[in-house]
């Protein structure tokens, strides 16, 4: 079926086949691929990295819309597994199924806008359409939690595939061909009209909060039932929220949208920042996407309520090529360790940290990039690592090592992170079953059983590559529908089982690397914090992860 489950797949076989080699060595798989259904249906447009993570040690996986899905599948390829290092910065151009490795030492030290301009200008005669991914500085500096940038404002975002990419010399891959896709011509009829119907589908209102202002328009509600992580998760409330929403981005700095190939809905809300750049007034305009997770981790947990600082802090990260969420919850940890007095402006280059300093957060961007000092060097490392060795742990909010998404509504969004096999919001729906049942009340029990059935259904949607935006859309029967009408044969059934089965691996992957359950580690301020829910039991989430665990292990 492709995306997640053949990610999987192939990376627990280079790895034993390499020995389980550790996430920077040269024999270290980096794979990318898309879905059987990808291009072929609106909104299936994302594709998949898998590789092991820089940042956690552990299964890494990422997941990214833009040109690249479109590309693979005019390339007519399912999976391109990288392997080895380069002697030096390098530059990878997968052409149809012809490959080329270009010199790209011209390229080194450049931001990850620059990257795309250039490679753009050099290959703008080629009649072909292609996709490109890069790293910036952070990449190339092997910082832990650096991204892949994707064409203009998508990412290979979370856990370090930037950085995987750097440790190999590859500065960037491009992915173009001319390939057609054979439709089965008994099934076009029905092919079309499925088409139609998901289209119509897109562009109905159950998708226009998606157009209309995207996910920042989460903020406001969040912090309205007290569920958005505020000042490192000191509260689920910001008095500023007003100030940040998706309403007050549009207002103030909303220049244009975007969509991902393939899709109608354009949901990639792209902002003008303007600053000036030199004396005399002289001004640039810059173009900064932002959505409701960025605008969360550099926004309400640093304690910002202004759209131009956050837009100025995702423009910074954006350049350097590294992970805003992990940067931001980093940064977060270092404020209130520097206000508890666990490190001094000795450590920090002499820059006081403190919650709402826009300034001192950017030049704090730099110094962690350039590792000015031993402090800053660990800061590299992300939150987790820092905090075992400065103290602080309890207010590290990671699971798993990585920094934590912009929800803080109860239980379920601890059990959710925790159990994801890469520790994010996209494998599961925790968060959003903590908010139903503010209204529905239900036991634990019964949400560890939705937890781990959503699980095992966003398996299916995520290696089909839809964009789980659309998951209300891409029901199990529509599925099916869509499967049939381009020839292929699938049974409800057979969906049931394969998401168990891809579930499982991805536990089985992570036992190889070193994961036990006892290993879990939950932010006691978790536990001391009002959420959406109220106080969260440590006695409750400890018994769901345990069941969760127990469900999974019967597959």
């Amino acid at each position: 079926m492709g995306g997640t489950g053949v990610g999987t797949y192939l990376f627990s076989e280079e790895l034993e086949k390499a020995g389980n080699p550790e996430p920077l060595a040269p024999e270290a798989p980096i794979i990318f691929t898309i879905g059987a259904l990808a291009s072929l249906y609106p909104m299936v447009t994302k594709s998949v990295v898998t590789f092991r993570s820089p940042l956690t040690g552990e299964f890494g996986q990422s997941y990214a819309g833009g040109r690249f899905s479109a590309c693979m599948r005019l390339s007519d390829l399912d999976a391109i597994i990288i392997t080895g290092k380069a002697p030096d910065l390098r530059f990878l151009w997968v052409d149809n199924k012809n490959v080329e490795i270009i010199d790209a030492t011209p390229l080194a030290g450049l931001s990850t806008y620059a990257t795309f301009r250039v490679l753009r200008e050099q290959f703008k005669d080629e009649p072909r359409k292609r996709s490109i991914v890069r790293i910036g500085v952070g990449g190339e500096r092997i910082i832990p939690y650096a991204n892949l940038t994707v064409d203009q404002f998508r990412h290979f975002g979370r856990l370090g595939a930037g950085a995987v990419f750097g440790s190999k010399n590859l500065k960037a891959l491009m992915v173009s061909g001319n390939y057609s896709y054979p439709l089965p011509r008994e099934h076009f009829k029905e092919y079309q009209e499925i088409y139609k119907e998901i289209y119509d589908q897109c562009m109905s209102p159950t998708m226009s909060k998606y157009h209309d202002l995207g996910t920042a328009i989460n903020v406001e509600p969040l912090s309205q039932i007290g569920g958005l992580p505020t000042r490192n998760f000191k509260q689920g409330f910001f008095e500023g929220a007003k100030y940040i929403s998706g309403a007050k981005f549009a207002e103030e700095s909303l220049a244009y949208k975007v969509a991902c190939t393939h899709c109608p809905v354009a949901c990639i809300h792209v902002a003008h920042l303007r600053e000036q750049f030199a004396a005399e007034h002289e001004y640039e305009t810059l173009s900064v996407a932002y959505d409701h997770e960025l605008i969360y981790a550099l926004g309400s947990t640093l304690s910002l309520d202004n759209v131009p600082d956050i837009l100025k802090l995702i423009h910074k990260i954006e350049r350097y090529g590294l992970d805003s969420i992990t940067t931001g919850v980093t940064l977060a940890w270092a404020t209130d360790a520097f206000l508890s007095g666990l490190i001094s402006t000795e450590d920090t280059a002499g820059l006081a940290l403190a919650f709402g300093n826009t300034d001192n957060y950017l030049k704090a961007i730099d110094h962690i990039v350039d590792g000015t000092t031993t402090f800053y060097q660990d800061m590299q490392l992300g939150s987790e690592q820092v905090a075992k060795k400065y103290g602080g742990l309890d207010y590290a909010i990671c699971f798993g090592g990585l920094e934590a998404p912009g929800y803080m509504t109860g239980r379920d969004f601890i059990v959710g992170f925790s159990m994801s096999p890469r520790n994010s919001h996209l494998s599961n729906a925790g968060y959003s079953l903590d908010q139903k049942a503010l209204s529905k009340p239900t036991t634990p029990e019964e949400e560890v059983q939705e937890l781990v059935a959503e699980a095992n259904w966003r398996n299916i949607l995520n290696s089909l590559t839809i964009c789980l935006f659309a998951r209300g859309i891409y029901t199990k029967d529509l599925v099916l529908r869509c499967f049939n009408a381009v020839g292929k044969e699938w049974t409800e059934e057979q969906f049931e089982e394969l998401g168990k089965k891809i579930h499982r691996l991805k536990f089985d992957v992570k036992q190889r690397l070193g994961w036990t359950l006892e290993g879990l580690r939950v932010p006691e301020r978790l536990y001391q914090v009002i959420s959406s829910r109220g106080i969260v039991k440590k006695e409750e989430v400890e018994q769901m992860l345990q069941e969760y665990w127990e469900i999974v292990q019967s597959y």
